[in-house]
């Protein structure tokens, strides 16, 4: 999980642990950067503006770095540009759920990766 309000990585945090998940954050785009470099996530939660690098050159970014290279994208973002939108798609961000959200469009998402591809990481 990359997102540099720590409030909202306490919150998502919370929100998706349980004893069959194991959650990494980085605060911010270059500790996610870092985390990217040396971790191996089933699925990466990112939010898309950061100060380290910004929306779709943070993307590809993500997409280019993961050691995982079939990571499952959330994107969690209040924009609401469908431009942006389909260039997403196209990098291969596998969903963008709109901020402000209900915590259970979320879970809904991971439970769906989680019967798909039996996913252990966040």
């Amino acid at each position: 999980m990359i997102n540099e309000d720590l409030q909202a990585q306490v919150v998502l945090r919370k929100l998706l642990s349980s004893p069959d998940t194991d959650i990494s954050c980085g605060l911010g785009g270059r500790e996610g950067a870092s985390h990217l470099r040396s971790y191996v996530a089933d699925v990466i939660i990112t939010d898309y503006t950061l100060s380290y690098k910004s929306g779709l050159e943070w993307l590809m970014y993500i997409r280019n770095h993961a050691i995982n290279p079939e990571a499952k994208i959330i994107v969690l973002s209040a924009l609401q540009d469908p431009e942006t939108e389909l260039l997403m798609q196209k990098i291969g961000i596998t969903r963008h759920i709109a901020v402000p959200f209900e915590p259970s469009e979320l879970l809904r998402e991971l439970n769906r990766y989680r019967e798909s591809d039996a996913i252990s990481a966040i």
